[in-house]
């Protein structure tokens, strides 16, 4: 009787643990389907003193993405949103195609620095080309927003890639320290 008991409650864990496991296993294969990317807002500084405000985007897919559209957003759930095509300064350009695991940083145009009063604008928005949309919105969105810094023109935005092989950007807010290439200032 206790024998038949003891292999009743085996038979009864082995099967609720091989439940459980295919459970997972089906939740993973439809997680490596979905598609997945990252939307970070950040700034961009040049040697100049001047800001330009980008946007990174991560593919955290296992497959190629594209991106089809770039804009900023009102709210998670709002449904006004102002696209824009990105500058053309690293060359990125929409559609982006992004491989697995890679990253790209676009940057704002100037003309949305310079004629946007960013009243309303809550987060920054990608829209891949099948239609998934990701927003993003963090400490530097935020201060950019707020405290609006002169706008690096796509001329200095160059010549920084030029000079340092890449753009400095911060996603805590606006970038600090020396630059590359800079010596530090002297203390009167």
């Amino acid at each position: 009787m206790e024998s038949t008991n003891i292999i009743g409650w085996g038979t009864l864990a082995i099967a609720v643990y091989a439940a459980l496991i295919s459970t997972l296993n089906l939740w993973r294969d439809r997680q490596r389907d979905n598609v997945r990317i990252l939307v970070e807002p950040c700034i961009a500084k040049t040697r100049q003193q001047r800001f330009r405000l980008a946007v990174t985007i991560t593919n955290l897919s296992g497959f190629e993405v594209s991106i089809s559209e770039l804009g900023f957003s009102q709210g998670r759930f709002s449904k006004v949103r102002t696209a824009f095509h990105p500058t053309k300064v690293v060359g990125a350009t929409l559609p982006k195609r992004l491989a697995p695991r890679t990253s790209t940083t676009m940057f704002v145009p100037i003309w949305a620095d310079q004629n946007a009063t960013y009243k309303g604008v809550r987060r920054v928005f990608a829209r891949t080309a099948c239609g998934t949309l990701a927003e993003g919105r963090n400490g530097a969105l935020v201060r950019y927003i707020n405290d609006l810094p002169p706008a690096a023109l796509d001329e200095e935005l160059e010549e920084a890639l030029q000079d340092w092989g890449t753009i400095i950007t911060s996603v805590h807010g606006f970038p600090k320290g020396i630059l590359p290439g800079e010596r530090p200032r002297a203390n009167p």
